[in-house]
């Protein structure tokens, strides 16, 4: 059972005996396992190597970068190891475990209240449009909710090859994608898909890196406020991508990375 979450950074602050190089033997140890148990897992050398940077970044930078994860009971003896076991692990299940691969759902909790009121209004629809109604909401909801770990999907399709690494599995606090180069180049990125979407108060880091913070999709000009306005040029901008990268940063791009990947199957529960 959880008990607590566990901070790098308080950790650190609290117990002074305890230097980053007994943080990285813990990391270590938690590596070795987590290699054991991912083993002959295509790009797992690849995938160990970029969250190795993202912790020695956050490690030497700003240990406040470390998302806060639960620990158990049972755990509390060896929790610094425990905290990095289950970070790596939770890096390694989002890039194994595609957004676009799990199917859409077309059932779940219902209001009878909601329903009620719809089938009111919309009286005079058939028995089976009304049901198709539940069944649109379902789907709709379930492709919603996964939103946006599907374009941190396809962002990470386009970076990673281009030396910027994805914060998967929420490895950073408010931070989504990294590029490390050396101390003095270092660009940290959020993304979120609506301009109406809540942005993390972080601004940017101890060392002073500021997080760059960017949105899919734009505020609706007044003559059309149910149409979003796509925002790629601003995303362009703010990483300096070059003319190769800007062919790819684009909403129908996008959009076509998902009709692509996206499986044909439904869940029914």
């Amino acid at each position: 059972m959880a008990i607590k979450k566990f901070n790098v950074n308080d950790y650190l602050i609290t117990n002074k005996n305890v230097d980053n190089k007994i943080i990285s033997e813990c990391f270590n140890s938690a590596k070795k396992n987590i290699l054991k148990e991912y083993s002959g897992k295509q790009n797992i050398g690849d995938y160990i190597s970029k969250a190795e940077k993202l912790f020695k970044f956050a490690l030497e930078n700003d240990p406040a970068l470390f998302t806060p994860l639960p620990i158990a009971k049972k755990e509390i003896d060896n929790e610094v190891y425990f905290y990095f076991y289950k970070w790596l692990n939770r890096f390694l299940l989002n890039r194994y475990s595609s957004n676009l691969k799990k199917p859409l759902k077309t059932s779940g909790e219902r209001d009878n209240a909601l329903i009620t009121r719809v089938n009111a209004t919309m009286s005079k629809a058939s028995d089976k449009d009304k049901k198709n109604f539940l069944l649109g909401h379902f789907l709709y909801m379930s492709a919603e909710n996964s939103n946006g770990g599907i374009l941190e999907e396809y962002l990470a399709s386009i970076l990673e090859p281009r030396n910027w690494i994805w914060c998967s599995g929420e490895s950073y606090t408010a931070v989504d994608f990294c590029y490390i180069k050396d101390k003095d180049n270092v660009k940290l990125l959020q993304i979120k898909n609506k301009y109406n979407t809540e942005n993390s108060s972080s601004s940017k880091i101890r060392t002073g890196t500021k997080i760059i913070k960017w949105y899919r999709l734009g505020k609706p000009k007044a003559s059309n406020k149910f149409e979003p306005i796509p925002n790629w040029d601003e995303l362009i901008e703010l990483i300096n991508a070059n003319d190769e990268l800007r062919q790819l940063l684009n909403e129908k791009s996008y959009q076509n990375f998902i009709e692509r990947n996206s499986i044909l199957t439904l869940k029914n529960k």
